[in-house]
């Protein structure tokens, strides 16, 4: 009704005109704010506040908006900023990325590259859904990892299993080749795969090891050595028995063939003693049997029965019947006095040449010493001695055999330029006494032979080299390398063992330090002494000069 009445309305108008500009601008980012972190990841109610807020505030704002007072406004503005206020997403996003990276820290298959990746992802994550996406990914990596482990932790066991050391090479490699590939990625150190990785990994080790045909190669080589035995004509049935149960017992492809050597080498003594029986059952119709002494029957009839039982069924090794057919021999003999000492030279003789591992000089040796004995059991003893000395030749034949599966090994290939010369040079000796027409060298002098390869071997000093980037696994590698090397040698010893009348082959480790020369010493005097003992002097100095 006057002017301080219209003025007071002004100013109100004014004051109200001023908060509704404020209630406008603090709804004025609504889209901005509920496109960002903190409202989207925000818990719901708090959200739900915030609209209620901006939409009340709206309600005001708009053109066809309430009457509202600037109390009304006042407390609209109120609602809005505390609503804003309170949305929490940016706190509950990091407190999720928080608890997903200390999850990523506890899980035990990941190596620290695939840890630091999966937190990486983490923290790129932009709201939960990502963070737990993340998380997720992360987890069944982790999965993967442990299956990939676990198809590496029986590798040792697999490496010694039938399966893999009867293996054909080619699957050998592949299964070391996939083993290797998936130690590279579940190593601590590893290299940072994904999941199809890890899986591809996984899937190769597997296939590997499933194409590992070491029980299929010994059951086909085990099934073709029986039937073989099958085929044997002159063994009893005991002994085919006996024979097909060394070779069910084999485990390796090298026994299969030892068992399947002795059978056919027990064969032909049987067609030795055969024959042997059979010419000796004429005699019973001459005049050296009816006329013999009771005592030279007997001796002569017992050793036809000897040899007819074993004949007829009854179970005989190789030592066995060639002593039978030396007794059935000797036996024959004794029925002639005048004739019986040359004909047991004769026959001794016959053992001599039927002693398959002398060289020609030995041979003629045996036999001058049995064309100069002067009584049977000199002749016996040439004999035994001959033996003797074949089966140490049987040992330097397993003992070369050896020295060729060594010189592929680490220990070998890796040794000191002068102990694999010092190692070549005794097996090359021991090649020419083996040789048919090697040296005249008695049982003293492979006996020499046989402690210098020994010698030589057990010197060798070669180690693998492994890189890693952790130098304790260096040496662990090293430690692994030579266990590998010094079980796969001693199982390579025992083969040989069995089928060479048990040759002394393990491999020693060598003594470490730098003993490389005296090793060379000790082995160069041994040769000079070996050499000098059966007149391999001139020889020897003769490779020494090239």
């Amino acid at each position: 009704t006057d002017a301080a009445g219209v003025k007071a309305v002004s100013d109100q108008a004014t004051a109200l005109d001023g908060n509704m500009g404020d209630l406008k601008e603090s709804v004025a980012d609504v889209d901005a704010t509920k496109a960002s972190v903190n409202y989207k990841n925000a818990d719901g109610e708090a959200q739900k506040a915030y609209d209620a807020a901006v939409e009340a505030a709206n309600a005001i704002v708009a053109k066809e908006g309430t009457n509202a007072d600037s109390a009304k406004v006042q407390a609209a503005l109120e609602e809005v900023k505390a609503a804003k206020a309170a949305l929490n997403g940016d706190s509950n996003l990091a407190n999720a990325k928080q608890k997903a990276q200390d999850a990523i820290d506890k899980l035990n298959n990941l190596n620290e590259a695939q840890k630091e990746a999966a937190k990486a992802a983490v923290n790129n994550a932009t709201d939960a859904a990502g963070v737990t996406a993340a998380s997720d990914n992360a987890e069944a990596l982790d999965g993967n990892m442990g299956n990939l482990k676990e198809s590496v932790a029986d590798v040792n066991a697999t490496k010694a299993s039938v399966n893999y050391t009867n293996a054909d090479e080619e699957a050998q490699k592949a299964y070391d080749a996939a083993v290797e590939a998936a130690n590279a990625i579940v190593a601590k150190e590893g290299a940072n795969a994904d999941s199809a990785e890890v899986q591809a990994a996984l899937e190769k080790v597997q296939a590997a090891k499933a194409a590992l045909n070491g029980d299929s190669n010994l059951a086909n080589a085990k099934q073709a050595a029986q039937d073989a035995i099958d085929k044997l004509n002159n063994l009893n049935e005991a002994q085919k028995a006996a024979a097909k149960a060394a070779i069910e017992q084999a485990s390796s492809l090298a026994e299969v063939s030892t068992a399947s050597d002795k059978a056919t080498n027990l064969d032909s003594s049987m067609g030795d003693l055969k024959k042997a029986s059979i010419d000796s059952e004429s005699i019973k119709n001459n005049v050296e049997y009816v006329n013999a002494s009771a005592d030279k029957q007997k001796a002569f009839d017992d050793a036809m029965k000897a040899a007819s039982d074993v004949l007829n069924g009854k179970q005989a090794d190789y030592k066995t019947v060639l002593d039978l057919i030396i007794s059935l021999s000797n036996a024959k003999d004794n029925l002639d006095g005048a004739k019986k000492f040359n004909n047991s030279k004769q026959v001794a003789k016959v053992v001599i040449d039927n002693l398959a591992n002398l060289n020609d000089a030995q041979k003629v040796t045996a036999k001058k010493e049995i064309d100069s004995a002067t009584q049977e059991n000199a002749i016996t003893t040439a004999v035994n001695k001959a033996k003797n000395l074949d089966d140490l030749m049987i040992k330097l034949h397993a003992a070369i055999e050896l020295a060729a599966q060594t010189r592929v090994t680490v220990r070998y290939l890796n040794a000191s330029p002068e102990l694999r010369e010092a190692y070549d040079k005794v097996v090359k000796l021991s090649k020419e006494v083996v040789a048919k027409n090697g040296n005249d060298a008695n049982a003293n002098d492979i006996q020499l032979l046989l402690q210098a390869l020994e010698t030589a071997q057990n010197a060798l000093n070669g180690k693998e080299i492994v890189v890693t980037p952790d130098s304790s696994q260096s040496n662990q590698t090293d430690s692994n390398s030579d266990n590998k090397l010094e079980n796969k040698t001693a199982n390579q010893s025992k083969a040989t063992a069995t089928a060479k009348n048990k040759v002394s082959t393990s491999e020693k480790l060598p003594q470490t330090g730098d003993t490389s020369d005296n090793n060379v010493s000790i082995i160069g005097a041994t040769l000079a002494s070996i050499a000098g003992l059966f007149g391999l002097g001139s020889l020897y100095k003769k490779k020494e000069d090239k």
